[in-house]
């Protein structure tokens, strides 16, 4: 059902719609057709951010926040009460400065109740069918889709694999002499099956964490 009223002035006339009936007005809305989501956001607003990860923490180790570097972006869907319903994200891993190999990945709350979702390409845009988010899945041409438990929450969900294979070129921060390549990239998507307030997630990357 469509919500429409017309307020006139003099000789203007603005048309109010609300077209999925969430009770935001199609002009203020993201997605002016789905009564599920509002609006749309996006860290940073333009671009990538860089994060750099020190892989002895919670020890400061040498401090030099190399041990694997990443770029990434994030977008987020809010329902019209500002819960948020749906992430995606992209990560990219850019170099790799430590001995140890190390995994990308994202924990949540063990009280969410999310799908998960993840494709992964190589530095050639090629889909990895077998770099993608383990556990129980079902992979159609390397896309990944499962229902994590409480347990997989908290124990976090992958979003890059070993360093080794994920860095292009297996590219080392500490070495001069190499052609750089770029590294892998995943595509990532959590669905909220019931929607959660910033609170409980907090904000872009939330915990976004090495091992």
């Amino acid at each position: 059902q469509v919500a429409t009223s017309t307020s006139t002035s003099g000789t203007n006339s603005v048309s109010l719609t609300d077209t999925d009936g969430d009770g935001v007005l199609d002009q203020y809305d993201d997605y002016p057709n789905d009564a599920t989501k509002a609006t749309k956001l996006r860290f940073p607003s333009s671009g990538v951010n860089t994060i750099g990860f020190e892989g002895t923490f919670p020890s400061a180790g040498d401090a030099d926040l190399n041990d694997l570097v990443t770029i990434y972006y994030i977008e987020e869907d809010q329902n019209a009460a500002g819960q948020i319903v749906e992430i995606r994200g992209s990560f990219q891993n850019m170099a790799h400065g430590a001995g140890n190999q190390y995994s990308l990945n994202l924990r949540l709350p063990s009280t969410v109740n999310v799908t998960y979702e993840s494709e992964v390409r190589d530095g050639n845009s090629v889909l990895q069918a077998t770099a993608v988010a383990t556990k129980s899945t079902t992979e159609v041409t390397g896309v990944s889709q499962y229902t994590p438990s409480a347990t997989d929450l908290q124990d976090g969900l992958r979003i890059l694999g070993n360093t080794l294979t994920t860095v292009g070129s297996t590219w080392y921060t500490k070495n001069t002499d190499t052609t750089y390549a770029a590294g892998y990239m995943a595509k990532i998507k959590v669905k909220f099956n019931t929607p959660v307030d910033r609170s409980v997630i907090g904000t872009a990357p939330y915990d976004t964490f090495v091992r």
